[in-house]
């Protein structure tokens, strides 16, 4: 069944920006109103705990301050252990809303789910947003067996391995030049992505990926 949102998309405003996302994990394209949101998009796609999101998911109605009003939260998303709920907004925009994000946890714990506010600031920390925006592109690429044995042989489970000699490694077994970006795209790899992308970059063998092998 098609998503309905709670809500239709704002675009009034001489400089709001909005647009589509097209997710893999829930399989269609979803909504942003705002880049601090489409960057939110990219972070729970990326993220090899997030399993689907849906954008304008519902609306609740709160009594704050001793008035009804009626709250949209912006994504809802499901996680392997539970259900999260977020808000997106930066955080020069926070004044103001503490009442209605404690009611909206109020509520929203009751059925079971969690409540999250996240920010400018919280979220677009040194290089990761540039560098997960870099790597979603390879998601979509088959990955090589070959290749996950390699790696799974030359990367020690406790130990790290520059980005370079991985990337060498491959190439010498033939690999097409995209494999090393397939491999951390699909969390076969990890790395610290707050720091921008080199060949000095450490690698390790990641827990609880999600190679999807094709």
């Amino acid at each position: 069944m098609a998503h309905v949102r709670a809500r239709k998309v704002i675009t009034r405003g001489p400089i709001r920006v909005v647009g589509k996302f097209p997710s893999l994990k829930s399989g269609r394209m979803l909504h942003w109103e705002s880049q601090l949101e489409r960057d939110r998009f990219r972070m729970l796609e990326f993220d090899p705990d997030v399993k689907s999101f849906r954008e304008q998911p519902f609306s609740l109605q709160l009594e704050v301050d001793g008035e009804t009003c009626r709250y949209t939260p912006d994504i809802e998303v499901i996680r392997r252990n539970r259900v999260v709920v977020e808000e997106v907004k930066p955080a020069s925009r926070l004044s103001g809303y503490d009442a209605l994000f404690e009611e909206a946890a109020k509520v929203l714990a009751g059925s079971g789910r969690h409540f999250e506010v996240h920010t400018d600031e919280s979220m677009r920390q040194g290089a990761y947003i540039a560098n997960i925006t870099f790597l979603l592109p390879y998601r979509q690429l088959p990955i090589r067996q070959n290749d996950v044995d390699l790696v799974a042989a030359m990367v020690p489970a406790d130990d790290q391995v520059p980005l370079g000699r991985v990337a060498d490694a491959l190439s010498s077994n033939a690999a097409p030049d995209w494999s090393l970006w397939v491999l951390l795209s699909r969390h076969v790899l990890a790395a610290d992505y707050v720091q921008p992308l080199s060949r000095a970059t450490s690698l390790r063998r990641s827990e609880g990926g999600e190679p999807c092998l094709l």
